[in-house]
């Protein structure tokens, strides 16, 4: 009786293990899974809690019976950017991918469902050399093929059609597939003194396939645009990337069809730039498309020369095909919309460029005066290290050249600032470090002005007013 009660014990505890998810942690090299079983893939086993190894290259291939075809969806997200990523690809070979998922698909996204064209999908997750992350989770089944094209219905919930329910296909709720080559339109009806508010609840589209909402009826619709058209594996209502963004070069776009689709009503998203403390931002747009009452805010940037604001571009007010320069090391990003229409988006690339002198070269002093600055981002952020700046100020011949201070000269002691009556190699006027108060005035129309630091501490940097003379003055 004892033997039979404990190999009954032993089968239970058999039983219970089969049933548990089969998950494959990354271990190097090539791993084959049953999808028709299901289970879970993952970067390692400390998922979400502790960080997946630097320079990880696995594959995994999950195989499923004859007939049909392999379904993963992410459970889980949160890589290193930029570089690395998991790669899901049609079959056997790594030729046809099925999307690549990277950084930009930040930890809370809601993860559409990926789906082979056949019975195999291979999944590689790869990472480099630098910091690592939290890792992810992929879930994987074995799906029938979709055996019906039929749209599917709108139902609504009461007699006054006041809230209701649309779906792409009848077998939606069972979490089949819909059909290839499906054309579907949904019409709601006029309701008297009311409008429509849509909200998507989830989106897992194929490639080249798409979902659009429109507003009027279809007579009206002809010829018009769209207010929001989402295609492909990346329709989902989540701003493309919400993180501190610290790599020294990038892109940040409002939403992952930006150019091609409309970008979602009632929207917000951040993004942080943040730039070492010796550098600065610097950030263009390379594409603008906005609706009514929609904006960026950009914040901490120098707009309109050394005036330090936040700038609002919208519609009627776009940013201008310029560089704009941090008055700090970090920029904040808002994207905003309201309710009303949509636009295409926009795009802006960044880069880090370390703090340099502000205006070098030829510098021409007149009558009516003129400032020298010493860095970008005077007042507001110190300057750099190792910089090595001149300045050639020159006025007409027979007159001369005054510099003074009016009040803002700060540096450290062993950062020096030099005025030359002529060229560098001509009689000092001036060699100060610290604060400078008063007037030098050149011998006659030209003069030098160099500014060293080292690579020690650095200061806020200088103000200096320039003014044509006469010579008899």
């Amino acid at each position: 009786r004892n033997n039979t009660l404990a190999a009954w014990l032993r089968c239970l505890c058999l039983v219970d293990l089969s049933a548990k998810v089969q998950q494959s942690n990354c271990l190097g090299g090539l791993q084959r899974l049953s999808a028709e079983a299901g289970g879970e893939i993952a970067s390692h086993s400390g998922v979400g809690t502790t960080n997946y190894s630097s320079n990880s290259q696995c594959y995994w291939q999950l195989d499923a019976p004859s007939g049909k075809r392999v379904i993963v969806r992410f459970t889980y997200m949160d890589l290193e950017s930029p570089n690395d990523r998991v790669t899901l690809y049609d079959g056997l070979t790594t030729s046809s991918e099925i999307a690549v998922v990277s950084a930009n698909d930040s930890a809370g996204y809601e993860s559409p469902k990926f789906v082979s064209s056949a019975n195999i999908l291979t999944v590689n997750f790869y990472s480099n050399s630098q910091f690592a992350r939290k890792g992810f989770r992929l879930q994987y089944n074995a799906t029938v093929s979709a055996n019906s094209s039929a749209c599917g219905p709108v139902t609504f919930d009461d007699a006054s059609n006041s809230s209701g329910m649309i779906v792409s296909h009848p077998g939606y709720d069972q979490h089949s597939l819909y059909a290839a080559s499906m054309s579907c339109s949904w019409t709601l009806p006029s309701v008297s003194g009311k409008f429509y508010q849509l909200f998507v609840g989830n989106v897992s589209l194929g490639n080249g396939d798409c979902l659009s909402v429109n507003q009027g009826t279809p007579a009206e619709m002809t010829g018009g645009s769209p207010n929001v058209t989402l295609c492909g594996w990346k329709a989902v209502t989540d701003c493309p990337d919400n993180r501190n963004l610290t790599n020294s070069t990038g892109e940040v776009v409002s939403h992952s069809g930006v150019g091609v689709s409309y970008y979602w009503s009632n929207v917000m998203c951040e993004w942080y730039i943040t730039a070492p403390p010796d550098h600065q931002v610097w950030l263009w747009f390379s594409y603008f498309n906005f609706g009514d009452g929609d904006y960026v805010k950009v914040d901490r940037i120098q707009y309109y020369g050394l005036h330090s604001y936040f700038a609002y571009f919208n519609k009627i007010n776009p940013p201008l095909p310029s560089v704009y320069r941090s008055k700090t090391s970090a920029v904040y990003v808002k994207f905003y919309t309201d309710g009303a229409y949509s636009g295409l988006g926009f795009r802006f690339h960044y880069n880090f460029t370390q703090i340099s002198c502000q205006g070098t070269g030829n510098v021409t002093a007149t009558k009516s005066g003129g400032f020298i600055f010493s860095h970008y981002g005077l007042g507001n952020s110190p300057y750099g290290n190792n910089m090595d700046c001149y300045w050639h100020i020159s006025v007409p011949v027979g007159q001369r050249i005054a510099i003074f201070s009016p009040g803002r000269f700060i540096t450290q002691t062993n950062d020096t600032m030099t005025v030359f009556d002529g060229s560098n190699s001509s009689v000092v006027l001036l060699r100060t470090s610290g604060r400078f108060t008063g007037v030098v005035v050149s011998s006659a129309n030209t003069a030098t002005l160099r500014f060293i630091t080292d690579s020690a501490n650095t200061n806020y940097g200088f103000q200096l007013w320039l003014k044509e003379l006469d010579s008899g003055k």
